[in-house]
């Protein structure tokens, strides 16, 4: 006993960065790898959205009485504001943030115009609509579809239209609009829901 008191005396330093890593590592099994990969069921980015999607809004109203989503959290963040169009905008902190929300798997659904549905399209963050996830559930809508041409010059569905939708006054934008999901989902089921909601 008394050679360990020696040891540890000798190596408080060691002894120390011993206890802190262990501590961190014990924070990071607790906080990341058994964290669930986002909180809400459905998170809906919308982008450019000046109007009346909000909490109170008759859309929001509506998405909570979806049958699948009774009791579960439901996001719309309109917090996001850009144009592609414009090439200075892929540089944006709000386009940063929304593509950092895609790749981190926490958003489902993202609304914009032509212009911002493509340029999210670019960098293969919207999933292709031919996809097994969604393929069956949306190909009803395939009159809909918006194209994307690829690098490769392939040109894969990538989203929406919901010109006509019921929706479409409240959500407020001039343009026609659409929507796409996002290429991290690993359940689409959410995502699918929302849309089948904006055009049924």
């Amino acid at each position: 006993m008394e050679r360990l008191k020696e040891w540890i005396e000798q190596h408080q330093i060691l002894c120390g960065l011993i206890i802190v890593l262990f501590f961190l590592f014990i924070y990071f099994v607790s906080h990341f790898i058994d964290r669930p990969k986002k909180d809400a069921w459905l998170n809906v980015s919308f982008i450019n959205e000046y109007n009346n999607v909000h909490e109170g809004s008759r859309l929001f109203k509506d998405t909570t009485e979806m049958k699948d989503a009774k009791d579960k959290l439901i996001v719309f963040d309109t917090n996001y504001f850009f144009d592609l169009s414009n090439d200075k905008d892929y540089a944006n902190s709000y386009f940063q943030k929304l593509v950092a929300y895609i790749e981190a798997g926490t958003t489902d659904v993202i609304i914009g115009d032509e212009s911002n549905i493509n340029g999210i399209s670019k960098g293969g963050r919207l999933l292709d609509l031919r996809d097994e996830r969604v393929e069956e559930q949306l190909k009803e809508y395939s009159e809909r579809f918006y194209y994307f041409t690829t690098e490769d010059k392939e040109i894969i569905p990538v989203a929406i239209s919901l010109r006509g939708s019921r929706y479409e006054e409240e959500l407020g934008y001039q343009d026609e609009v659409f929507a796409g999901i996002a290429s991290t989902e690993d359940d689409a089921e959410s995502a699918i829901s929302f849309i089948k909601l904006l055009l049924d």
